[in-house]
């Protein structure tokens, strides 16, 4: 008798050109080549592979056939898993022809707008990455699902990432990995597997787009909620100001642990336009904390948001990682007239 093999892996088509596998059965792998897998890598099962994920990228429909091997038939079955705009990515089942397909992972597709700063969920991630029941815009603010996220050791280098797409710093299909824990919106905690890649790069409209893999059965949660101090410290303060956790690299607040307050409170769903006009004032006034020269700076700006007038606001800034690449917390409210 001859031992099963089958099992699920995970091709990331993001990046059309090379598609990828991210992972194999049961374990994650860092955009490995399709015949660098473990389990049933003959040459004429590695083209089926490949023939078949270039297939479902395309026409966005599950595929299905019999490889025909040198020892033994090989049953395939592949699926599309969806972005907002595109496949991103087709979790492909090998095994026996005797063997029934278990169920799929739990993968969905995710794209981000480093000029929108905004983020592009696929059809199943609120649902079956985040627990979210109720719609949602397409577009989603990065502090709308920030606030549940225990711990993102690589958050850091993903906003280097992310930064570097949008300025075509990297070469098309760059590429990052890493591992998020989170609370979803029933109370479950999970462990993400996030990959990304850096497509249209140096055009007009750069994008990242990527795969949310749900890894719990293979890697749970750590327990560890390094993020919920910050929150629980944020509102022992008390504050009336908003106050966020602010990116260097990607000019952006990431989470906010005090939500800001009207008419600012619009800084939730959408990142705000400054004037042009104090765009020079409001960078000069930064870089002192970029190079390490100052802990704290504050500014009255204008700013709005794609409903509103200008608002007059006073942001302070407080540097917790100096350095372009660093971060701190951001506190804001209206400004006081003069």
């Amino acid at each position: 008798m001859v031992d099963k093999v089958g099992g699920w892996i995970v091709i990331d088509t993001s990046y059309a050109a090379e598609p990828s596998v991210v992972f194999d059965r049961d374990r994650v792998k860092e955009f490995a080549p399709i015949h660098r897998r473990k389990t049933l890598t003959h040459p004429s099962i590695n083209s089926a592979v490949t023939i078949a994920a270039h297939a479902v990228r395309l026409s966005g429909e599950p595929h299905e056939e019999i490889v025909y091997g040198p020892a033994q038939s090989i049953r395939l079955s592949a699926l599309p898993i969806h972005g907002v705009d595109a496949v991103h990515g087709v979790q492909v089942w090998l095994g026996f022809t005797d063997e029934e397909p278990t169920g799929p992972r739990t993968v969905e597709g995710w794209s981000y707008d480093p000029n929108e700063k905004m983020t592009y969920h696929g059809p199943g991630v609120d649902k079956n990455v985040l627990g979210i029941d109720e719609p949602r815009p397409a577009a989603v603010a990065v502090p709308q699902y920030f606030h549940q996220f225990d711990r993102f050791e690589r958050e850091l280098e993903a906003g280097q990432f992310v930064a570097a797409v949008g300025e075509g710093a990297v070469p098309e299909g760059h590429s990052f990995d890493g591992d998020v824990e989170l609370t979803d919106g029933h109370g479950v905690q999970r462990t993400i597997h996030v990959t990304a890649r850096g497509v249209g790069i140096g055009t007009e409209h750069p994008m990242v787009r990527g795969l949310l893999h749900d890894i719990s059965d293979i890697q749970p949660p750590s327990g560890y909620f390094e993020r919920r101090l910050a929150r629980d410290m944020a509102m022992v303060m008390g504050t009336t100001h908003g106050v966020g956790q602010y990116d260097f690299t990607t000019q952006m607040v990431t989470e906010w642990l005090t939500d800001p307050p009207a008419p600012l409170h619009r800084w939730k769903t959408a990142p705000p336009q400054y004037h042009p006009d104090e765009c020079p004032r409001i960078c000069d006034a930064l870089q002192p904390l970029k190079d390490g020269r100052s802990e704290y700076v504050e500014m009255t700006v204008r700013l709005r948001f794609p409903d509103t007038d200008w608002i007059p606001a006073t942001l302070g800034l407080r540097a917790a990682h100096a350095g372009s690449r660093g971060r701190g917390l951001l506190t804001v409210r209206p400004a006081t007239p003069t």
